[in-house]
């Protein structure tokens, strides 16, 4: 609750509802995805001013908040809290109205780097309905505030006492996640003008 009211507050979003957005996005407002994580299946759950309803988003196993409660508003700052939360410290999420069953917690489970969810968005954008794409040109910026982690072979061999064993296989998760899901943006990035042709694709990465 109080981090939802200082993210309202900071951005200038009280009481903006995701429907409000989505109405200019044919105004040239650009769209939008936020996500979030499913508890329950380990799946990504987007929020954002433009459907998530095409095959690569299908296989990609992503849910559409209108999908899956039926209805299609949301404040933008719960959305956005929904998706910055913070494990322990943030309560695993669930709506008081629809379907209290399932429960959210943070988008970078999933897809640290919202790239499933770019690149299912991009697939499903650029089908078109099966027409032969004119030539386009993708351009992806990527904000990466964390640099990768490397194996330094040169580094000196580090010795640990006996209770770093009971965080090892946590910090293998947690660093295993962001190795995995960094090499799998890669992999995307590389296939897709393949896979789609028609498309010029660039990354520009900013890296702190």
């Amino acid at each position: 609750w109080a981090l939802q009211r200082a993210i309202a507050k900071q951005t200038g979003t009280s009481g903006l509802r995701l429907s409000e957005l989505a109405t200019q996005v044919n105004n040239g407002l650009p769209a939008f995805a936020i996500n979030a994580t499913t508890v329950e299946t380990g799946g990504p759950l987007v929020f954002s001013t433009a459907a998530f309803r095409g095959a690569a988003a299908n296989r990609a196993g992503i849910k559409d908040f209108r999908e899956v409660f039926g209805v299609s508003d949301i404040d933008v700052a719960t959305a956005v809290r929904l998706s910055a939360s913070f494990p322990y410290v943030s309560p695993a999420a669930r709506s008081w109205v629809y379907d209290p069953k399932v429960h959210f917690v943070d988008g970078g489970y999933y897809d640290t780097y919202g790239m499933v969810t770019t690149m299912a968005w991009l697939r499903d954008a650029l089908d078109q309905g099966g027409q032969p794409l004119t030539k386009k040109k993708v351009l992806i910026l990527a904000i990466d505030p964390f640099p990768e982690k490397t194996n330094d072979s040169a580094a000196k061999p580090q010795t640990r006492d006996w209770p770093y064993q009971l965080v090892a296989p946590l910090l293998a998760l947690y660093d295993a996640r962001d190795h995995g899901q960094s090499a799998r943006n890669n992999v995307e990035l590389e296939v897709l003008p393949k896979a789609v042709p028609g498309i010029s694709l660039l990354t520009v990465k900013f890296r702190f």
